[in-house]
């Protein structure tokens, strides 16, 4: 059995979220409850510290959630939303203190009997210091912004990995970037475990497709200026700018990625910049403005998808919020269904069997969702699915090819749009990685 609402369901609760604003009290978000009734059940949502702009990725969960509504809830009973903050992670907030403080957040979250599922948690360092504390405390743990490895190393049975981790996601630019003739790179990386990940694994793809690493840096905007990092790009002894092809940006937040974008195109610094799905966040967009033109990203949303699961998604979350969707927003509608899929199978909403019914979808039953066809591996990783690169035409992202993964050959079922893909004309050079 799945969950599947009707379209008269779908329609029902985009009508009724755009003529009533969910209530909110108390940190917590009463999604509209349509026909179900009963106590309700709580779904958790980790999100940082909040900001005068919005990724929209709360937008795709509340979306969800009176959805779900719509069509009867959980098992007969309303959903309720529940937004914890969670501290960001800055020179004043250590690392210790960040991880710290998360342990205690997530102890209080799974303190309460009320609970199902968490959802959420903006980034691979917090997710990965919940998820123990989930686990224990037998609650569902979907996370939709972290990529590390290390979340699903452990195979904690609750847990589950949305995105492609960091070394399938570089894996893919790699080489869509190689294929499209595009061989030399710089990279400019955070300080967090996302950062130097990310780095790493972007490295030896790069390498093992025939590209080369030009130059390595540390991107830290609180100790350095941006502009000290791109004065070097323009005035360096050991690469002219005009024979680099690509700039990796793994920075740790949408602020620094923002500014380092911003400031490159100020200086007249056009060569195209590649990020996984943190830079596809409507956040750094927003801030950076037309800047974003030749910016790339991986995510597993098809922008211009044609399923129809995605199409209704768009048409729905423009008619609620008026605005189109951002790929952070598709993952948090379908986190949302996730779990609501997961309970009509398992006919409990016992997290351990909703588990179990999430690890079996692989077999029979996926969720067909915004973000095309959700399984998982026995890690917890989802698998088995699309992920598309997107590129920024200095208005929005714009889908430019698509790969199956984990085998990331390209999908004949999106044409690539991105140009030629005859490979260089130049000898393949000698990997080096200069720092």
């Amino acid at each position: 059995m799945r969950f599947r609402p009707s379209r008269r369901q779908v329609l029902a609760a985009s009508a009724a979220a755009a003529t009533a604003t969910a209530v909110a009290a108390g940190g917590a978000l009463l999604a509209k409850r349509g026909t179900a009734d009963g106590n309700p059940v709580i779904v958790a949502v980790g999100r940082g510290r909040l900001n005068t702009l919005s990724d929209l990725y709360f937008e795709g969960i509340t979306l969800a959630a009176e959805t779900v509504n719509a069509a009867g809830g959980l098992l007969g009973r309303p959903v309720e939303l529940r937004f914890i903050e969670e501290p960001r992670f800055t020179n004043e907030a250590t690392l210790a203190r960040v991880v710290s403080d998360t342990l205690a957040t997530a102890a209080r979250i799974a303190d309460d009997d009320r609970v199902v599922a968490v959802v959420g948690h903006p980034s691979s360092t917090t997710a990965i210091a919940a998820s123990g504390v989930y686990n224990r405390a037998n609650k569902l743990f979907l996370a939709t912004h972290a990529s590390s490895l290390l979340l699903t190393a452990a195979q904690l049975p609750r847990v589950f990995a949305m995105l492609p981790n960091d070394r399938d996601a570089t894996r893919l630019l790699a080489r869509h970037a190689v294929r499209h003739g595009m061989r030399r790179f710089v990279i400019f990386s955070g300080e967090t475990s996302y950062g130097q990940e990310t780095a790493g694994f972007f490295a030896q793809a790069i390498a093992m497709e025939g590209g080369e690493i030009l130059h390595q840096r540390m991107l830290d905007i609180e100790k350095r200026s941006v502009d000290s990092l791109l004065l070097f790009l323009l005035d360096n002894p050991l690469f002219a700018l005009d024979t680099l092809d690509g700039i990796l940006l793994a920075a740790g937040g949408a602020v620094e990625n923002a500014a380092f974008i911003l400031r490159a195109r100020q200086l007249g610094i056009t060569t195209p910049i590649f990020g996984t799905d943190a830079i596809t966040s409507s956040t750094i967009s927003v801030q950076a403005g037309a800047a974003m033109k030749d910016v790339f990203g991986v995510s597993p949303f098809d922008v211009k998808g044609s399923a129809p699961e995605t199409q209704a998604f768009a048409r729905a979350f423009r008619a609620r919020f008026d605005t189109g969707p951002s790929p952070t927003a598709a993952l948090g509608h379908d986190a949302v269904l996730l779990v609501a899929h997961a309970a009509a199978s398992a006919k409990t909403l016992d997290a351990g069997k909703l588990a179990d019914a999430i690890r079996v979808m692989r077999y029979g039953n996926p969720l067909h969702g915004a973000t095309g066809s959700l399984v998982f591996n026995a890690s917890g990783q989802a698998t088995d699915n699309s992920l598309f690169v997107l590129r920024h035409d200095g208005t929005a992202f714009q889908t430019v090819a698509g790969y199956s993964h984990p085998s990331m050959t390209p999908l004949e079922s999106v044409p690539d749009t991105d140009g030629p893909t005859t490979p260089s004309t130049l000898p393949p050079p000698t990997p080096t990685l200069n720092r």
